[in-house]
């Protein structure tokens, strides 16, 4: 996993709302367990009622964010047990991530791109 792209290169879409809209949109065959946690690694912006601690945050552009360590992992990602570790108490844009719904397939598919590209046809 180290050759794949993190921190700002990956997907940022302040305009993109990752609320799910359409919760029948939801692609079963998408797992947690499948994935290289792409998620965690997409830029969370943080709002004041998300109650996030300061020393998880840092500031982008005028906004406050989760922080990334300097693989480009959110902070708060366990990395042991490949979970959050604030999970109970996560921002509100994480917790409406929907685990394959349009937005995180959407996300995952890029990722995809840019760390497999397909292998061009050559004909001779």
């Amino acid at each position: 996993m180290a050759d794949a792209p993190v921190g700002p290169s990956l997907p940022f879409h302040p305009s993109a709302n990752p609320v799910e809209q359409h919760a029948d949109e939801v692609d079963a065959s998408v797992s947690c367990s499948s994935c290289d946690a792409v998620c965690c690694r997409l830029t969370v912006v943080v709002q004041p009622e998300d109650g996030i601690a300061e020393h998880l945050m840092e500031h982008l552009n005028g906004l406050r964010v989760m922080a990334r360590d300097a693989e480009g992992w959110c902070v708060a990602l366990d990395s042991a047990r490949m979970c959050c570790s604030i999970y109970d108490a996560r921002p509100d844009v994480c917790r409406r991530f929907r685990m394959g719904g349009p937005y995180c397939c959407a996300v995952r598919e890029d990722y995809t791109r840019r760390v497999h590209p397909p292998i061009p046809s050559v004909l001779i």
